[in-house]
């Protein structure tokens, strides 16, 4: 894991560094949840020859150490969790910061572009406004870490996973037995690719919500 290089940073005062530091733990856990071991390691390191009077001595150590306490503290009133596996994050931003508001605006144009058709397809349009109430919803309930939108996104994947093995086989034909066995089949193969990998993958991250 790499680190910020700190060297230039110590001629700053106790809540300069504080703050900094701060900042620091923020930014590198934007790229990857941090666990409290690693956030303790980038004080420490942020603390490395830090002075207030140009050399260390036994006063500096319980300034570095009073930092160590307010950096702690400022990030437990910010009510920021440290993660128990320091797992990568690349996954679960892309899904809730690119493909959720992404489906929001392919619905938002979907609607558009069916409410300027001379007769209304009423069903297409009450679910696509259906599926972007949900996504707006479920945006909401990640992005801010709720536990209710970590349990609702499972709701979602299990709706996902029936539309788009239903709209695979929806224009294959008219037989009921062979529409019935195209849809098992790519419900299962949806369900393999799609429901299984990412309800395995949420229910691992279930303790960034709260």
């Amino acid at each position: 894991m790499r680190f910020i290089l700190f060297n230039k940073t110590n001629n700053m005062t106790e809540q300069e560094k504080t703050q900094f530091i701060i900042v620091t733990v923020k930014t590198q856990n934007a790229f990857k949840e941090l666990t409290h071991q690693q956030i303790i390691t980038i004080i420490d390191l942020g603390l490395e020859g830090f002075s207030t009077n140009g050399q260390e001595d036994w006063q500096d150590h319980y300034i570095k150490e009073r930092i160590k306490r307010n950096v702690l503290a400022e990030l437990e009133k910010e009510n920021f969790k440290p993660s128990q596996t320091g797992v990568p994050l690349k996954w679960f931003k892309f899904y809730t910061y690119f493909r959720i508001p992404a489906g929001i605006l392919l619905s938002l144009v979907w609607v558009s572009f069916l409410l300027h058709l001379d007769e209304y397809l009423i069903l297409p349009l009450v679910l696509l406004i259906f599926n972007m109430i949900i996504l707006i919803i479920l945006f909401i309930g990640l992005s801010t870490k709720k536990l209710w939108g970590w349990k609702f996104n499972f709701f979602v994947l299990i709706y996902e996973t029936v539309i788009i093995s239903f709209n695979s086989v929806s224009n294959l034909g008219k037989d009921r037995d062979s529409l019935i066995f195209a849809f098992l089949l790519a419900l299962i193969t949806v369900c393999l690719v799609w429901l299984l990998p990412n309800w395995i993958y949420f229910k691992k991250r279930k303790y960034l919500f709260n």
